[in-house]
């Protein structure tokens, strides 16, 4: 008996070292990846990291917009909305005892591309206007005015607008959002005889005094431009229509008439920088003001880029000794900085 005791104890031992390396075995001899989904768009979503090893796995994330969880031997990726251009990293790092293995988890930038537009133009009678755009996130878009409807086609918003009653200007605004973009676009529906008559314009006058003046816009070349009159001293401009976008354009260097002693022109300035021009290339042009309420049709003037490096901000009566060719700039008789006009 006492010469089979260690062969039976000795037999034991390797039993249970054995039964141990059964376990080992069937939990993998080292922990490696064998499966993955780690790369997003902006959108984000699901995805997973499956490793070989079922037990004693510990799995780490160096970002907070990559959460992991680990259920079995299956990491499930859980990443958020990229609302940035750049795309971004997340290091997952996954352990089991001394062993350990990092995998990268990648996402896309945020991509919103829509063609340049400063507004969208109809006429009376209705119709559709389209707007490229090209987004991975999902587009939000809201319009205050339910005149004016839409649809998604593709990489394209199709907008559609009814007929106006009895040929009255209005004004509508699109509101598009996509993640952290939001992009305004002002809707004009008008035609040349619809901006016809009364008017109240208000602007910011050479005593930095808010002021109000009624004028009337008059057929001057029907369908092209206007007159406007009743501005101060008893002048008059011509105002052009652009048959494009439903705005106005005063354009600059028009000679207002003589007043006493003085020879006097319409100029474009800009109150910043403290210059005008007398050149007739320059605009100053009255766009869709879509802060103002539903049932107003107001144009707010504003720089259109015709005057180089300078900025279009007001207009301003400016008194020569003589005419152009031959006077001598004197100073301001009247300005109209911030120029807005609202139909009556």
């Amino acid at each position: 008996m006492n010469r089979l005791f260690p062969i039976i104890v000795i037999s034991a031992f390797a039993l249970v070292f054995a039964a141990c390396g059964n376990d080992d075995d069937l939990d993998g001899d080292k922990l490696v990846v064998q499966k993955s989904e780690i790369d997003f768009d902006a959108n984000g979503g699901k995805g997973f990291i499956e490793v070989s090893a079922y037990h004693d796995v510990e799995v780490t994330s160096d970002t907070d917009w990559c959460i992991p969880t680990i259920s079995n031997n299956i990491i499930t990726l859980d990443v958020g909305v990229n609302k940035e251009l750049t795309g971004r990293t997340s290091l997952i790092t996954i352990t089991k005892g001394h062993e350990i293995v990092k995998v990268a988890v990648t996402q896309g930038g945020f991509i919103f591309d829509m063609e340049a537009i400063d507004n969208l133009y109809f006429s009376p009678e209705g119709g559709t206007n389209r707007i490229s755009i090209k987004s991975v996130l999902p587009l939000n878009i809201e319009i205050r005015n339910d005149w004016l409807k839409y649809e998604i086609v593709d990489n394209e918003i199709v907008f559609e607008a009814e007929p106006t009653e009895n040929n009255q200007p209005r004004i509508n605004k699109i509101t598009i959002t996509a993640g952290e973009r939001h992009v305004v676009i002002p809707v004009v529906q008008n035609s040349y005889a619809s901006l016809l008559g009364n008017w109240k314009i208000s602007y910011t006058d050479i005593d930095g005094i808010l002021t109000e003046r009624d004028i009337e816009l008059t057929l001057l070349q029907d369908g092209q431009s206007y007159i406007m009159s009743g501005l101060p001293y008893g002048g008059a401009c011509i105002v052009s229509y652009n048959q494009n976008n439903g705005h106005l354009v005063i354009n600059s260097g028009q000679y207002m008439g003589a007043l006493g002693q003085y020879a006097v022109y319409l100029c474009v300035s800009d109150p910043i920088a403290e210059q005008f021009t007398i050149s007739v290339d320059a605009q100053y042009e009255g766009m869709a003001d879509v802060e103002k309420a539903d049932d107003v049709f107001a144009l707010s003037f504003k720089d259109n880029g015709t005057w180089g490096r300078f900025t279009a901000g007001g207009l301003s009566y400016a008194a020569f000794s003589a005419k152009i060719t031959d006077g001598e700039y004197l100073g301001d008789l009247e300005r109209f900085i911030g120029l807005s006009m609202v139909k009556q």
